[in-house]
């Protein structure tokens, strides 16, 4: 990185200054700051650090040593300088901000959304301090509330980069008409955009065009490859073109991305078992159910698991559990209509499997839901044998 002359002059300056004074912790402030905007932060740590040797309790030299391990992406490090502060009764915006930044890549969202939204209310406008707001109560699943606060970023700096994670989050909360909208005005701009291809993929799917889906894709992972969203959806294309492998494939590394979404690792679980793999398929559904053990789908899809495997009692275990944590389970019904075929009951597992396809899944499951529930509407309009019609061994 070149430093402007101005600024490598300033520098120079200082750090002369800094060899006659080297107590001075104004001038090791000062000189940390210069190089904090020069880019040199080893330099920039090695000033504040200085200070705070000098002055453990001084404020200034630690809110920007944490600046400082905030870049460096060192957010436990952060965390533990930022935290004194606010214990000593410091609730400034920029510290309720960095502290929530620091423990949002933490992964602590719960926190993190109260300290950006205590930010917010203490004055801070800021674009930034929204987003990091929406993304922590997306996190949570508070959609109605992140949709709000993407909302008022969008309205501080009406960016391409707000107005697609808007699209994204009304696509999540069941709204993909609105999302497919924004997406629409934000792909004019910049085809390539990852939140908006994957909004404009996941009403490509809800309209079963799966070649548009499949390209819209194609363009999030070209520019975001760690995407999971992206590759959920690619998983999701895959499995209604009943590509097995290549489903099992992009949906692992959606759920390596995410291992703690229990959807999409319950997604992970059906592609594993509709490709022929009902071992593997339990151990994902395990796992699933480790990550949250209040999700229907995922102990449905077990279920479904021990009807290949021939554990009949273990699958109507199954099932009574979740139906009891959702009537509407897609999984407990799948699970169910391969019970009854296993035991010789034909007609009944027909008809479970019919009502299955006329629901529609409950929103807190869409896309991920609704995509599986097309992939078996798919399987028996071409007329492809469907749950009822498998005989898994009986015990």
């Amino acid at each position: 990185m070149q430093t402007p002359p101005d600024l490598a002059q300033a520098i120079a300056r200082h750090e002369r200054y800094a060899e006659f004074d080297p107590g001075n912790t104004a001038l090791q402030l000062a000189l940390g700051d210069l190089y904090r905007q020069a880019g040199r932060l080893d330099a920039a740590q090695a000033c504040y650090r200085r200070c705070l040797e000098a002055d453990p309790a001084g404020s200034a030299a630690r809110s920007r040593l944490a600046a400082v391990e905030l870049a460096l992406h060192r957010f436990t490090e952060a965390e533990a300088l930022l935290r004194p502060l606010l214990e000593s009764g410091d609730r400034s915006p920029a510290l309720l901000h960095n502290l929530g930044l620091a423990l949002h890549q933490q992964q602590r969202y719960e926190e993190a959304a109260g300290l950006f939204a205590e930010a917010a209310e203490a004055g801070m406008a800021l674009p930034a301090n929204e987003a990091w707001l929406a993304r922590a109560l997306h996190h949570l699943g508070r959609m109605q509330e992140a949709c709000q606060a993407a909302r008022r970023w969008l309205d501080l700096d009406g960016s391409r980069e707000a107005r697609s994670y808007l699209a994204l989050l009304y696509a999540d909360d069941g709204d993909t008409e609105s999302g497919l909208g924004l997406a629409r005005e934000v792909l004019a701009e910049d085809p390539d955009d990852v939140d908006a291809n994957v909004v404009a993929g996941i009403w490509s799917m809800e309209q079963q065009r799966s070649d548009a889906a499949r390209t819209h894709y194609a363009s999030a992972l070209r520019r975001e490859d760690g995407n999971g969203r992206a590759w959920l959806g690619m998983g999701l294309v895959h499995l209604y073109e009943q590509e097995y492998r290549q489903a099992v494939e992009a949906l692992g590394k959606a759920a390596a991305i995410h291992p703690d979404n229990a959807g999409i690792v319950a997604t992970l679980g059906w592609a594993t078992l509709v490709a022929g793999d009902p071992a593997g398929a339990r151990a994902v559904f395990e796992r699933a159910i480790e990550v949250e053990p209040n999700l229907a789908e995922s102990h449905g899809g077990r279920a479904a698991a021990l009807v290949w495997l021939g554990d009949l009692d273990g699958a109507q275990h199954g099932i009574r559990v979740a139906k009891r944590l959702d009537a509407a389970s897609m999984g407990a019904d799948i699970a169910k209509t391969m019970l009854l075929s296993a035991q010789g009951r034909q007609d009944d597992a027909a008809d479970t499997f019919a009502r299955m396809l006329e629901r529609r899944p409950a929103v807190h499951m869409e896309p991920m839901a609704e995509q599986l529930r097309l992939y078996f509407s798919k399987q028996a309009a071409a007329g492809r044998p469907s749950p009822a019609a498998r005989r898994p061994p009986t015990r």
